[in-house]
C-alpha cells in the first residue's frame, strides 16, 4: 500500500476495497442454538469482524470465524449467510447461503443395550 509522507507526518490513502467473500460456513444445530463456522477473508488491509445474516436478516457480528445463534425454534430451518468488513467500513458480499434445521425437541435416543440388565452366566 502506499504511504505518503506531510510535515513529517505518514498519512494512508482511504481503504476502498472490501474484503474477500467468507467460504466454506458451516453449521451444527441443536434445539435451538446453531453454531456456525467458515473460513476468514482477506483484506488489502485487515478484516476486522463479520455480520452474520439468518433468513436475509442481520442477527450478530463476530470477530472471529465462529459464532452461535441462540434463541431459536426447534425443528426449524434457517437460511444462514456470512460477510466480512474491514476498519474503513468496506463489506464483502454474503457468503453462498446454506439452510440448517434444528433438532427436534424430543429426548435422544437410547444407547445400545441401555435400560436392559441381563444376568451374567456364571
Amino acid at each position: 500500500m502506499a504511504q505518503f509522507f506531510w510535515r513529517g507526518r505518514r498519512h494512508v490513502p482511504s481503504d476502498k476495497t472490501a474484503p474477500t467473500i467468507p467460504t466454506n460456513l458451516a453449521g451444527i444445530p441443536t434445539t435451538t442454538t446453531v453454531a456456525l463456522t467458515w473460513d476468514a477473508s482477506t483484506d488489502n488491509v485487515a478484516v476486522t469482524g463479520y455480520n452474520i445474516y439468518r433468513d436475509g436478516a442481520l442477527v450478530g457480528s463476530s470477530g472471529t470465524t465462529s459464532y452461535t445463534d441462540t434463541g431459536l425454534t426447534a425443528s426449524t430451518t434457517y437460511a444462514y449467510a456470512v460477510s466480512a468488513f474491514d476498519a474503513a467500513g468496506n463489506e464483502s458480499a454474503k457468503s453462498t447461503a446454506i439452510n440448517v434445521t434444528t433438532s427436534s425437541g424430543g429426548s435422544p435416543p437410547a444407547a445400545p443395550g441401555a435400560g436392559t440388565a441381563e444376568p451374567l452366566p456364571y
